[in-house]
């Protein structure tokens, strides 16, 4: 092999191994809180009334949720690694035809995911549609909520259907170089649909209209002006026609970039704690979090591409699959996957605790507004119905944000630090 031809193969690996150590790079210099926080006592958020309801709202779903987490694992396993899962695949890849093989890997992992929607289909239905109902969170009957379900995954299925099969071309092409190609295919995606996701996505899910003059807007064109970050559009979105949660959310990149408040919010909150949301929101901005968020996630796109090459060698050495574009190896890469995605939560969660933690602190600094940051806290608390003291496996799986008792303690430690100077 020449040495030309040695470099030409390395490149890519070099390649990846730079994005994951960029975005290694790029977590390490991530603004931070610069001050621990001890969270308040639970009673003193909203009462000893209000922490008693949110325990016995929040602990049942605990369990729930963890039962939900789990089946996909228990299908996908049994599906990729039991004699019959495979007879399975192989009994679909017989009826399509072997002369077939993409149609094949398709089809397979969309009867996968499908399965896997019907198993967990009960728990999240108990938890999303029963309990928020019996708590007087749901707005709407069992059409709406079982149409918002399904498009929530169908994005995820047609990427299923399609990437599946885009994948075995590439392995097939590029039988060596097919991890970091991969990787950076994801990582490209990624980018791509949180440049579109406030064109193609968030339509699906809620229907905007413009936020109309008033206190309200007045309220966010302070905030926006102050922290320098212009945006397309300032947005209402049409929560209150599926839940009485409140929220808001920045999206986009470039000038796709839009302020988009739940009109829950706006009903539930005084424009000061409006105003407060929007501030915590474009402190994210300012923080580059969003390039950030991509930028980990294209490195963790190319570190599951490795990940998935070794499980799929080892499978193929064992005799679970004939190779990498074996439609049985769709069925264990799509394992692998959840498998990872599981058992990465409580870093992931714990790294986004941390971004949450810093936008709030960048948020006081940038409206010296504690009172109004302690105010909005408590109105989300009570629209959310959050646990001022959720167990700690909980928080360690599932919170990407600090608890309302924390949030609290930041707000009160900011004004320590700046006596004088709160609004």
């Amino acid at each position: 092999m020449s040495r030309g031809s040695a470099v030409r193969r390395a490149f890519p690996h070099a390649a990846a191994l730079a994005l994951v150590a960029l975005a290694v790079a790029a977590e390490c210099t991530r603004p931070l809180a610069p001050v621990a926080v001890t969270p308040v006592a639970p009673h003193a958020v909203l009462g000893a009334a209000f922490a008693a309801r949110a325990r016995s709202y929040h602990d049942p779903r605990a369990l729930v949720a963890l039962t939900a987490m789990l089946i996909p694992l228990f299908v996908t396993g049994w599906w990729a690694l039991s004699r019959r899962g495979r007879a399975l695949t192989g009994r679909i890849e017989r009826r399509l035809g072997a002369h077939r093989p993409l149609r094949a890997v398709a089809l397979t992992g969309l009867a996968l995911a499908v399965a896997i929607d019907l198993a967990v289909l009960a728990p999240t239905w108990w938890a999303g549609y029963v309990q928020d109902g019996a708590y007087g969170f749901r707005t709407q009957g069992a059409a709406g909520w079982l149409r918002d379900w399904v498009v929530a995954r169908a994005p995820s299925r047609l990427a299923v259907v399609v990437g599946l099969p885009l994948a075995v071309v590439v392995i097939r092409r590029a039988p060596r170089a097919w991890p970091p190609l991969l990787g950076f295919a994801a990582a490209v995606l990624t980018a791509l649909l949180t440049l579109a996701a406030p064109l193609l996505l968030e339509p699906l899910w809620l229907r905007t209209q413009p936020l109309p003059p008033g206190p309200d807007r007045a309220a966010v064109e302070r905030v926006i002006a102050a922290a320098d970050a212009p945006v397309d559009r300032i947005l209402v979105g049409d929560e209150s026609r599926r839940s009485t949660r409140a929220n808001a959310y920045v999206s986009g990149l470039g000038g796709t970039r839009r302020v988009v408040l739940y009109d829950t919010l706006l009903d539930e909150a005084s424009p000061r704690e409006v105003a407060m949301v929007v501030a915590h929101e474009f402190a994210h901005d300012r923080h580059r979090d969003l390039w950030r968020g991509v930028l980990t996630a294209g490195a963790a796109s190319v570190a599951l591409a490795y990940a998935l090459a070794l499980v799929l060698r080892l499978g193929a050495a064992a005799g679970v699959i004939r190779g990498p574009a074996d439609p049985r190896a769709a069925v264990l890469a799509m394992f692998v996957l959840i498998a990872l995605a599981a058992t990465t939560l409580p870093v992931q969660s714990a790294l986004s605790r941390r971004a949450e933690a810093a936008a709030d602190w960048a948020a006081l600094d940038l409206t010296a507004d504690p009172e109004g940051f302690a105010a909005m806290q408590r109105t989300l608390a009570r629209s959310h119905l959050s646990d001022p003291a959720p167990p700690r496996w909980v928080r360690t799986l599932w919170f990407s944000h600090p608890g309302v008792a924390e949030r609290l303690a930041a707000a009160a430690a900011w004004e320590r630090l700046h006596p004088g100077t709160a609004r």
